[in-house]
């Protein structure tokens, strides 16, 4: 990717190992109208992610709201703020002091942590070919209408308590690094042994009205494991 001479060009951002589409400004104006454009919520995204298993029913529809603080245990993970959660933090014998600087933060706002929503959808499940075999997985069409760190790999533990495929951070059990178990037994397969470190989470469509012209721009892509889905 070749970029203009332009500070602080990429205005906006995608977690390591997630794929697809990003927003880069080519020209000062461009990013002024950028950083305008998530002020005021005018960028539209939309993400596909695989989910371990197969979760809710096909054609569901919901919205995932939770807050979530940096987890001054495990950095640089994010932790949901659950009632107590700060002063549980506050109880700890060591901190460190940029785990002080995140709660002196959250005492001075009163509050536990920044507000995280995201609407989504459950477009199919299906099976995925893996490590010579295959595993259940079901496919979430995810809208963030708000923009925090790791939100979206957060809101499939929160909303079905499994995790994204190939997400280390996030996993829920033996997900870690990639394993998946069939359920009821059988031998384990490694996610990272058939697609290396990649993570189910494709950033695939953003919409926007354009700076000059008004008028509406509607970018996607497809997703980059289409062809190892089983119906």
């Amino acid at each position: 990717l070749s970029l203009p001479s332009v500070p602080h060009s990429i205005v906006h951002r995608l977690d390591y190992a997630t794929s697809g589409l990003l927003f880069v400004a080519r020209n000062p104006d461009s990013q002024r109208y950028m950083h305008s454009l998530f002020r005021s919520r005018g960028l539209q995204k939309e993400y596909s992610a695989l989910v371990h298993g197969h979760v809710g029913a096909e054609g569901d529809k919901g919205t995932t709201t939770f807050e979530a603080v940096q987890d001054v245990r495990h950095r640089p993970w994010m932790a949901v703020a659950t009632e107590g959660y700060v002063e549980q933090l506050e109880g700890m014998e060591e901190r460190s002091e940029w785990a002080e600087g995140v709660l002196g933060k959250l005492r001075r706002e009163g509050r536990r942590g920044l507000d995280n929503v995201s609407e989504w959808g459950i477009e199919g499940h299906f099976r995925v070919a893996v490590g010579g075999g295959t595993a259940k997985v079901t496919r979430v069409g995810m809208r963030p209408r708000t923009g925090r760190t790791h939100q979206l790999r957060i809101t499939a533990r929160e909303e079905w308590g499994r995790g994204i495929l190939g997400d280390e951070g996030y996993a829920v059990g033996g997900e870690a690094k990639g394993v998946v178990k069939e359920a009821g037994g059988g031998d384990e397969v490694e996610i990272n042994k058939r697609w290396g470190k990649a993570m189910c989470l494709n950033s695939r469509r953003l919409r926007w009205k354009h700076r000059i012209t008004g008028q509406v721009v509607d970018v996607s892509i497809g997703d980059w494991w289409e062809e190892d889905l089983l119906v």
